[in-house]
């Protein structure tokens, strides 16, 4: 299997699609470590196969943060908008 990873200059030989198909586990492995696969026909790169990135947990901050009682309260007289200045 010829896999490598893509260079700086975005160059590298890419495993061929057959190849890649009937090894997709291993490659997936490889990219999860952190390894970039290329992947194309004729040697010429035509995809990338890369990890994803850490996912965000929908949630996260659930009882971190409140909301002051007053927070949709009117605001007080200086602070009113009129025509996009303050009064």
């Amino acid at each position: 299997m010829d896999t490598t990873r893509i260079d700086a200059t975005g160059s590298g030989s890419a495993i061929s699609i057959h190849d890649a198909k009937s090894t997709l586990s291993q490659l997936i492995q490889r990219a999860k470590a952190g390894e970039t696969v290329l992947i194309g026909s004729r040697g010429r790169a035509e995809v990338m196969l890369v990890a994803v990135g850490p996912q965000r947990e929908l949630g996260a901050m659930k009882g971190m943060l409140t909301v002051p009682a007053e927070f949709n309260d009117p605001l007080p007289d200086n602070l009113h908008m009129k025509a996009g200045r303050a009064s």
